[in-house]
């Protein structure tokens, strides 16, 4: 009497040596799992935390507006101690325009972000200063996807170390340069004197854009500018304050 066989499933495959897969069960699973943890630009979520973003980047632009309305100049990108070392951010000075006296009053100015004291306040980062893509359990850890663009060695750019620059010291005129830039794919602390240099910022469009569909900037009017893999060669317009480009959306 023959024994009888089962029937093949058609998304049935027999690898030598090992028992048989449902490869087309198991390509549904990656494939769901991929919907899941890979974010989808379309998504009401994604679009959210766009906007949110850019939102919170404008509000940092018209603080570090404010800040110069008051005191004539931008903040520098860092204050510094007697020795010329670097202490804090300028995100901590501008903490006053953006209804956050209260939080500044709290640090002890005379002392480097990371004291004992200080680094007490990292939890405290204000919301404006908060990434959208973050999990809001990890929000506490005080990181910040806004830097300024902040060029260290030639200063040519708004915000640069030690003192701060006029309006009608730019070059270029008002609305062609950037103060800060929104990267949700690179965080930093947010008392941190850390910012990004304007070659470090032009070169991520050839590494990869970042993974969060690109990045925005912020320049001295207020006005914020969102680059991506279609537009990355125009954001050279906007590093420099003595260039003479202008932003092609600006003119």
């Amino acid at each position: 009497m023959m024994e009888s066989t089962p029937s093949e499933s058609p998304y049935r495959v027999q690898f030598s040596g090992g028992r048989p897969l449902e490869y087309g069960v198991i390509v549904l699973i990656l494939a769901g799992l991929a919907y899941l943890l890979l974010p989808s630009v379309s998504t009401p979520r994604w679009i959210a935390n766009e906007f949110e973003l850019r939102h919170n980047l404008k509000m940092v632009g018209l603080a570090l507006q404010n800040y110069h309305d008051t005191y004539g100049s931008f903040p520098p990108s860092y204050v510094v101690d007697s020795d010329g070392q670097p202490l804090y951010s300028w995100r901590v000075l501008v903490l006053p325009f953006m209804e956050e006296s209260e939080l500044y009053d709290q640090f002890h100015l005379d002392e480097p972000w990371s004291s004992e004291h200080n680094q007490s306040l990292m939890a405290k980062i204000p919301q404006t200063y908060q990434s959208p893509y973050v999990p809001f359990k990890e929000k506490s850890d005080g990181m910040t996807p806004i830097r300024g663009i902040v060029d260290e060695h030639e200063w040519r750019t708004i915000l640069r170390p030690r003192s701060g620059i006029a309006l009608d010291e730019i070059p270029d005129g008002v609305g062609n340069t950037g103060l800060a830039v929104a990267d949700p794919a690179h965080l930093v602390e947010w008392t941190k004197p850390e910012d990004i240099d304007p070659l470090a910022l032009l070169v991520l469009g050839d590494l990869d854009v970042t993974t969060l569909n690109g990045v925005m900037v912020v320049d001295e009017e207020g006005r914020v500018h969102q680059f991506d893999q279609n537009n990355w060669r125009d954001l050279v317009g906007l590093v420099y304050f003595d260039d003479g480009r202008i932003l092609e959306e600006a003119r």
